[in-house]
């Protein structure tokens, strides 16, 4: 989905994806400061150097998939998402209590939810692809819409 965004973008915007949190170290504030892992010190980095911020956000039993939730936690408290526009992209119209959840999340967190971007696809049951996305007219229009919506939000800043 995240590739799928980056595919549609107008070449003007710079996608990073940061791939690899599951490599990250199981959150532990007592393991936050000169020791911190590599990977949380790039995650941090590339955070703090985003405009915005889109997060793809499948459901796991219910509630974010653990890999995020580390992720997210290693910037609680934090000033990587303070004050940053941030969208949460849905894959399926099921994963409803992880988007229900995320947003207060972040929103602790201090950054800019930009609701008008979010999108939740009707993502068939296989995994989908990237190319799956974008030859889907649908899914793909509502990518384009929400991605829209974002670059006005931050434009308007």
């Amino acid at each position: 989905m995240l590739r799928a965004v980056a595919a549609l973008a107008l070449s003007t915007i710079v996608f990073t994806l940061v791939g690899g949190r599951g490599n990250i170290p199981r959150f532990n504030l007592d393991l936050d400061g000169e020791t911190v892992s590599p990977l949380i010190t790039d995650f941090r980095a590339s955070l703090r150097a985003a405009d915005a911020v889109i997060f793809s956000l499948p459901e796991y039993a219910h509630g974010v998939p653990g890999v995020l939730k580390n992720a997210v936690d290693w910037v609680a408290g934090r000033e990587e998402l303070a004050e940053k526009p941030v969208v949460l992209l849905n894959p399926t119209a099921r994963g409803t209590y992880a988007q229900a959840s995320r947003p207060e999340t972040l929103t602790v967190m201090a950054a800019k939810l930009v609701p008008e971007a979010a999108v939740t696809l009707q993502a068939p049951e296989k995994p989908t692809s990237e190319d799956s996305v974008l030859r889907d007219a649908e899914m793909s229009a509502k990518l384009a819409i929400g991605l829209k919506a974002l670059l006005q939000f931050v434009e308007a800043g």
